[in-house]
């Protein structure tokens, strides 16, 4: 998958339409070959914290959106992270919301991405998102 040719600013991201173009992007790609894959079960994705390091991306949210397009696209998908604490963070976000929908969790992040937009906290969206009723 292509990233964005230029950095994005750090609150971009959080933009609605950028998150929805992120999520559709990580479906394409994730969704594979129907053709190569009916014969067989489909493999896991392997990814990690694309669009983190100079494009300083949020990680927590880069992460939600593949694994929703994992979740839509009917593949395991298998995370890469280095950093210790975050994938203990990670983990708890997994535990956490087993099972719901993909809808409920993307409803929950854009809801988390108005209210980030007015206060300018991005580092509560695990936060947020883990303890809202869905």
């Amino acid at each position: 998958m292509h990233k964005i040719s230029k950095k994005m600013p750090n609150e971009a991201q959080f933009e609605e339409y950028n998150i929805l173009r992120e999520t559709n992007k990580a479906y394409v790609g994730f969704y594979g070959d129907p053709q190569r894959d009916r014969m067989g079960s489909l493999k896991p994705v392997s990814t990690g914290a694309w669009g983190c390091g100079i494009f300083k991306g949020d990680y927590r949210l880069k992460f939600l959106i593949q694994w929703m397009a994992a979740s839509r696209a009917g593949r395991k998908m298998v995370y890469h992270c280095a950093d210790l604490s975050k994938k203990r963070e990670i983990e708890n976000m997994i535990g956490a919301h087993k099972g719901k929908s993909v809808g409920m969790l993307m409803k929950e992040i854009l809801s988390y991405a108005k209210m980030m937009k007015k206060s300018q906290k991005e580092d509560q969206l695990f936060s947020s998102v883990k303890f809202s009723k869905f």
